[in-house]
């Protein structure tokens, strides 16, 4: 589980920690974080996109590459027909670019370059991963910290200097097989810089096979390694929703509400359609059934997700595309859920868009017991702060120059010599001001707007 997250020039943020450790030296399996609209909640939740994009340039750029070459070749028919343009497209779907990546990242106006470090908890073992970038958004400097015999140490450190010559210092433990060894050396010779030592280890795990990996890289990295590669993300930036790929490999869970699977994966679609049911029909008083209507090809199958519902006290079949914002957001969470409870490490931005404030706030602290994984989430649910323990509600507050922290309502109270006892509603608190992270409105006199603005377009 995370631990901590440090950033610097990132997007928003100059510089940031996002503390997620007890008292006890344990990470907190839950966290929410609140603040005023764009005080970066969606910059911070994510930085964890931008270690996810970082780790799979390398095997991005060659699944581009691969796709640019099948589209783009004399022996395709259609290939006079595609534009350069909608190849583009296609490939700058793919997060390959390093420099790119990192370019977006950046805060505007930075003088100075992004680093990011992921301090994380496996197995109650301590690890840490960090990177650095310069000015140009050029990676200079990479670190992994993990077990090494037991013990903490440095699985490997590399770093740009002066003279461009790229120093690698690796622990004797990270690869056992010397041939390989020196392989992945004249790799990172190769490709560091325009990819991180992890994206290469990536790529590595697509090219080889698995027993060979677990052969030859430490354990304790690999099972970092893992870890830090199946996280899944829900974020939104701008208005583009993004979503990053979910670990599991169940192809039906990423797309529930339609899709097209071989015959072979009809009974793992009844079994979603099962669980759906269960989820819906308990959530809305309206909805008697949820099922999948299936249409049968020579070897694949297409389904589409409908819904039985009351109305005007007839029941219904409704296609789920009809239906509203907030129960799309509930089926989009749905596999997030899912995760959580299987064991892995779930981000979700604006986890309550669209739903009720009663209902999100009633199933997050019902799920809050189920959930065996680390479940952190951006939220303007205030309800909730009634129900959860004020040590996962953190607060992203801006001063009036906009510099930025983030706290726990736990230690605000303790830092303020305020008392976090049961008779204090935190949800109060909060609204009147004294965690701040709250909008105060000046008056906005929206009349004044419209009548001024009339004035200037007529003369």
């Amino acid at each position: 589980m995370f631990a901590r997250i440090t950033l610097e020039n990132f997007k928003s943020f100059k510089h940031i920690v996002f503390d997620l450790k007890k008292t006890n030296n344990l990470v907190k399996k839950i966290a929410y974080v609140y603040g005023e609209n764009g005080a970066g909640k969606t910059n911070l939740l994510s930085s964890f996109f931008f270690l996810e994009d970082t780790m799979a340039t390398l095997s991005m750029s060659k699944k581009a590459q691969e796709l640019f070459d099948s589209l783009n070749t004399t022996e395709n028919p259609k290939a006079e027909a595609i534009e350069d343009r909608l190849l583009t497209s296609i490939i700058s779907r793919y997060p390959s670019d390093l420099k790119k990546i990192v370019n977006e990242a950046k805060m505007i106006g930075a003088e100075d370059g992004v680093k990011a470090k992921y301090d994380f908890y496996l197995s109650n073992k301590k690890g840490s991963y960090e990177f650095h970038f310069n000015k140009n958004n050029e990676l200079v400097y990479e670190k992994f910290c993990y077990v090494i015999h037991d013990r903490p140490g440095v699985l490997y450190e590399i770093k740009k200097k002066n003279d461009n010559i790229i120093d690698i210092k690796t622990s004797p433990s990270l690869i056992s097989n010397k041939n390989y060894q020196q392989e992945i050396e004249h790799k990172i010779n190769q490709y560091w810089g325009k990819h991180t030592f992890l994206s290469m280890v990536g790529d590595e795990m697509d090219r080889q096979n698995e027993q060979f990996s677990e052969k030859v890289f430490n354990s304790h990295f690999l099972h970092a390694f893992h870890y830090l590669n199946s996280i899944s993300v829900y974020c939104k930036e701008g208005l583009k929703r993004q979503q990053a790929t979910l670990s599991v490999s169940n192809p039906i869970l990423h797309q529930l509400a339609a899709g097209i699977i071989p015959k072979e994966e009809i009974k793992s679609l009844f079994t979603f359609e099962k669980a759906l049911k269960q989820f819906f029909t308990r959530l809305y008083s309206d909805i008697k059934n949820v099922f999948y209507k299936t249409e049968k090809g020579k070897s694949m199958i297409r389904y589409e997700l409908y819904l039985v519902k009351y109305i005007s006290g007839e029941l219904r079949e409704i296609p789920f595309t009809l239906e509203s914002q907030g129960t799309h957001q509930l089926l989009e969470l749905f596999p997030f859920f899912y995760e959580c409870i299987e064991g892995r490490t779930v981000i979700v931005d604006e986890i309550d868009t669209g739903i009720h404030d009663l209902l999100i706030a009633t199933l997050l602290t019902e799920l809050e017991e189920e959930f065996t994984g680390q479940f952190i989430a951006s939220t303007h649910n205030t309800l909730l702060l009634e129900r959860i323990d004020p040590a996962n509600a953190y607060i992203l507050q801006v001063d009036n120059k906009g510099n930025k922290n983030i706290e726990c309502i736990k230690d605000i109270n303790k830092n303020n010599e305020k008392t976090t006892q049961k008779n204090h509603n935190n949800r109060d608190r909060y609204l009147a001001g004294w965690y701040e992270g709250i909008p105060y409105l000046q008056g906005v006199y929206f009349d004044d707007i419209v009548h001024q603005t009339k004035l200037e377009l007529e003369n």
